[in-house]
């Protein structure tokens, strides 16, 4: 019997950076990923974005792109609509240490969110795709520049059945939004996706960049945005590599676009090179041989 090729069973944009996902049946691919995909972030006072680590209720603000209008739901609050705009009051954002300009897109919407998060901020466009550079701690990953405010990479894959080998392990099984991925793909074995190198998806074709190191914001239930210890605690027990940069508890695979191309869901995912050896993040590392993962024997 012929062996039957992963396939794409979820794909989501953010379309607003650490808030919720809007889910996808077919998505048009550029250089910065998801077309849409955290094309607008919330900004404190100071200019500097916000997330989930210090404001987990931005997980209960789901928004929806229709063409050039946003609609964002929230619990006990009125929808909030409005037309994106890409032309207007420009300033300086902060990132981590990565700066851009973008675009404010006004009162109406800064109010909405200062009051449903209970902190003043306000909603900015990245309208354009501007170049920036990789953060250092991943510059010797992923030497060219970027685009937006991705964190390493702008394509994050995960599997329906690495998920479903942690839920095993776990008391209460969780959902896979907690690890904001872009894509699922359903069909392959646990953790194969660490060691794909190249894909082929359609005409489009994806290169790993590095594997996800996950924080906090893991814990988090996008549903209730209420924190617990898992799956942290056991990820942290079968899933923490050596040669990390963020800690090293992984879950997820980063790749980037090689072209521009469409997405859908069902479609086939070929695996045209994967890894012969383990590469840690932080590719400077010396790694024991003992200390080295071992490739599956399925690959």
């Amino acid at each position: 019997m012929a062996q039957t090729r992963p396939r794409i069973s979820s794909l989501t944009q953010y379309p607003i950076k650490s808030c919720g996902g809007m889910e996808l049946e077919r998505a048009e691919i550029d250089e910065s990923g998801l077309r849409g995909d955290r094309l607008l972030f919330l900004i404190d006072e100071s200019g500097d974005a916000l997330g989930q680590e210090d404001l987990p209720r931005m997980a209960l603000i789901k928004p929806s792109i229709i063409g050039a209008d946003l609609v964002v739901a929230a619990p006990g609050r009125d929808p909030l609509e409005l037309v994106v705009v890409d032309r207007g009051e420009s300033r300086q954002t902060k990132h981590w240490e990565d700066e851009a300009r973008a675009i404010d897109q006004g009162d109406a919407a800064a109010r909405w969110f200062s009051e449903f998060l209970e902190t003043p901020c306000r909603l900015m466009a990245s309208t354009e795709v501007h170049e920036r550079p990789v953060p250092e701690k991943y510059r010797h990953i992923f030497p060219a520049s970027q685009s937006r405010f991705t964190a390493v990479a702008p394509i994050l894959l995960t599997s329906e059945a690495s998920l479903a080998d942690l839920n095993g392990r776990i008391a209460k099984p969780i959902r896979m939004n907690r690890f904001r991925q872009n894509l699922v793909v359903e069909g392959s074995a646990p953790f194969h996706e660490e060691w794909w190198a190249r894909l082929r998806i359609g005409d489009l074709e994806l290169e790993k960049v590095a594997s996800s190191e996950r924080c906090g914001v893991v814990q988090l239930n996008q549903e209730t945005a209420e924190r617990s210890i898992e799956p942290i605690r056991t990820l942290a027990k079968y899933r923490k590599q050596p040669g990390g940069v963020e800690g090293g508890i992984v879950f997820g695979v980063y790749f980037r676009p090689l072209g521009p191309g469409i997405l859908n869901l069902g479609d086939e995912v070929s695996v045209l090179e994967t890894q012969d050896r383990f590469v840690p993040n932080d590719r400077t590392a010396v790694v024991a041989e003992e200390d080295m993962p071992a490739p599956p024997s399925d690959l």
